[in-house]
């Protein structure tokens, strides 16, 4: 590993604008303090500003993790993709909708009421247990079906998604990441939650869902990108599918199996023209992007505390300076 200063990964970008830019980024919007940095190409790799003991809330980005353990559940035999939900857990109004149409985001889901507005865990598992499906041929990215996936992991190991989770990052050797991490670590991209999550509705489910609540560093993430481009997490054949499947979300981005981006020839996304289509990234709402370019083998990761304390600071300057840093950062991991 390679811990770099801004003036030595400017050296390595081969520009005084990459200097700059990671200088000026956090003025782009209040509250931006803190950000980890990690690039990687083949063998190579660089982690800026990377402290031990500090780990960031990663948000949706937790969605490929839970991607990951159901997958094993399938390979072990425990479930079947195309098989229904309803056959696995109790979901009265959600009889024809098969595990795979989750992955896959296919079917537009609602509950009775918001998950965030709920007060208990035990409020929260009886709203989620009202899920019902408005319209079957359309597709949208929500965490409805992936908080179902976590109940269905649940059910089937007879452990807790918590524990489930765990075991995974250890089975992975992934030492800082965490699910309710404790006092040992600072806890960065979550706000004011202190050591729970930034997304409400995962504090009231015990601090853990399946679409959100694991914490983790450039470290870590760098390592399990470099298990995935390299076939050792999902098999060639699982990924193909991945990327032989697409629905496009609101804001006309590409996406795959769990709400992962894919390739988008525009500026405005975390998989732009500048990736190669064989490209796959996750999104953090909190402030963290993770991408993997199988054909290049390049591997790109964001973390930002992009949530001030008291208020959540999402206006497009922001974005626009997210993606603006992200395709600088593609261009200096095709130069180291």
């Amino acid at each position: 590993m390679i811990l770099l200063d801004t003036i030595e990964l400017a050296k390595v970008g081969g520009t005084m604008e990459f200097n700059y830019y990671f200088d000026s980024f956090p003025k782009i919007n209040y509250g931006i303090m803190n950000y980890s940095i990690g690039i990687a190409n083949g063998n190579k790799h660089y982690h800026y500003n990377v402290k031990e003991k500090e780990i960031y809330d990663l948000a949706s980005i937790t969605k490929l993790f839970t991607l990951n353990i159901i997958y094993n559940l399938e390979k072990q035999n425990l479930i079947q993709y195309n098989n229904y939900l309803a056959d696995y857990i109790d979901l009265p109004n959600l009889k024809n909708v098969t595990i795979i149409d989750i992955i896959k985001m296919r079917g537009i889901l609602r509950v009775d009421r918001k998950l965030s507005d709920t007060k208990t865990y035990e409020e929260f598992q009886e709203t989620l247990r009202s899920v019902h499906i408005v319209d079957e041929e359309s597709t949208e990215y929500n965490d409805i079906g992936f908080c179902i996936l976590g109940n269905l992991i649940e059910k089937v190991t007879g452990i807790s998604l918590k524990e489930n989770f765990n075991n995974l990052f250890d089975t992975l050797d992934l030492q800082s990441t965490k699910v309710l991490p404790n006092h040992n670590y600072t806890i960065l991209g979550n706000g004011n939650s202190l050591y729970l999550p930034n997304d409400s509705k995962t504090r009231i489910n015990n601090g853990i869902t399946g679409a959100a609540g694991v914490f983790s560093n450039v470290i870590d993430l760098e390592k399990y990108a470099r298990k995935i481009i390299n076939y050792e997490i999902f098999d060639k054949s699982f990924i193909d599918n991945v990327f032989h499947y697409n629905f496009i979300d609101k804001a006309n981005r590409n996406r795959t199996y769990a709400g992962l981006y894919k390739y988008t020839d525009y500026y405005r996304s975390y998989v732009g023209k500048t990736y190669s289509i064989h490209t796959l990234a996750h999104q953090g709402y909190t402030g963290a992007v993770l991408l993997m370019d199988f054909e290049s083998k390049i591997i790109n990761i964001l973390l930002f505390d992009a949530i001030e304390k008291d208020s959540k600071l999402k206006k497009d300057n922001f974005f626009d300076g997210y993606y603006l840093l992200q395709n600088k950062v593609e261009n200096l991991s095709r130069e180291i």
